[in-house]
C-alpha cells in the first residue's frame, strides 16, 4: 500500500500544475495550432484523472483538465493522451482563452447569470475557430447580436468560416442602405468579394428606388390629368 501511494506522489510531483507561467525558451513558435508528442508524468491510467493538458497561449502556459475544451475537434487527439503540449496561433491572447473559457464554463442556473459584451464574444470567437469550437458564438451573434456593427458581424462570420450565412446577408444590406459610403478602412477589413457584393446590392436599390420613383411620377402625371379633364 506504501508503495501505491508513493508512485501516486510521484507521479502527481511531477505534473507541472502552475498556471500562466512563463518560459521563452521551451515556447515553440508556430502559425498554426499544433500538438506535441512529448508527454509529462506517468502514461498509467491509474494518473488519468490527475492529468492536464498544457495549453501555450501568446507566451503563457495554461495547464487544464482535458474536458474544459472537450468537443474542439483540432484538439481530440491531444485530450486522449496525457500530457500533451498544445500552441495556439500567435493572434490568440489569454485574455481570448479565458473569455472563451468563461463561455464553456457557464451554467444556466449561475447567479448573477452569464453576461459578455459583443467585443468579447468576438475576441473569443478567434480562439474558437481556431480549434474548430466556434458553432455556440456564432449562434449566440446570430440570436443576440444582429444589430451590432455589420463590418464586425461581417468579419466574424468569415472567421467562422461562414460567409455566406443567411444572417449575413443582413448585413450586407445594411452596409448598402447606409447612406455612408465604405470608407478605405472599412474596405480594407471587409475584402474585395465584400465590396462587391455591396456594391451589387446598392444598383440593385438603386433600380429598384429608380423604377419606383418612376411609376410615382406616372401616378402623378396621371392624376393631374384627370384634375384637368374634370375642370
Amino acid at each position: 500500500m506504501e508503495t501505491v501511494l508513493w508512485n501516486r506522489a510521484q507521479g502527481l510531483i511531477k505534473l507541472d500544475t502552475t498556471f500562466t507561467s512563463t518560459d521563452v525558451d521551451s515556447i515553440r513558435k508556430h502559425h498554426d495550432l499544433e500538438c506535441s508528442s512529448s508527454k509529462e508524468g506517468y502514461s498509467s491510467t491509474e494518473y488519468r484523472p490527475a492529468l492536464l493538458i498544457t495549453y501555450w497561449v501568446a507566451g503563457n502556459r495554461f495547464q487544464l483538465p482535458p474536458h474544459y475544451l472537450r468537443g474542439a475537434s483540432k484538439l481530440s487527439k491531444c485530450s486522449r493522451l496525457n500530457g500533451w503540449e498544445v500552441t495556439f496561433p500567435p493572434e490568440v491572447t489569454t485574455s481570448d482563452l479565458e473569455t472563451y473559457l468563461g463561455i464553456r464554463l457557464a451554467r444556466p442556473y449561475d447567479e448573477p447569470p452569464f453576461k459578455l459584451p459583443f467585443s468579447s464574444w468576438i475576441n473569443a470567437l478567434r480562439l474558437a475557430a481556431s480549434i474548430q469550437h466556434d458553432d455556440y458564438i456564432l449562434d449566440e451573434l446570430e440570436s443576440k447580436f444582429m444589430h451590432e456593427d455589420p463590418i464586425i458581424l461581417i468579419g466574424a462570420a468569415v472567421i467562422g468560416n461562414r460567409p455566406w450565412a443567411p444572417w449575413i446577408e443582413h448585413q450586407y444590406r445594411r452596409l448598402a442602405e447606409r447612406v455612408e459610403p465604405i470608407s478605405i478602412e472599412e474596405g480594407l477589413r471587409l475584402g474585395a468579394v465584400a465590396i462587391v457584393k455591396i456594391a451589387r446590392l446598392r444598383e440593385q436599390q438603386a433600380y429598384r428606388k429608380g423604377r419606383a420613383d418612376a411609376v410615382c411620377m406616372r401616378l402623378h402625371v396621371d392624376e393631374q390629368r384627370r384634375r384637368n379633364n374634370g375642370k
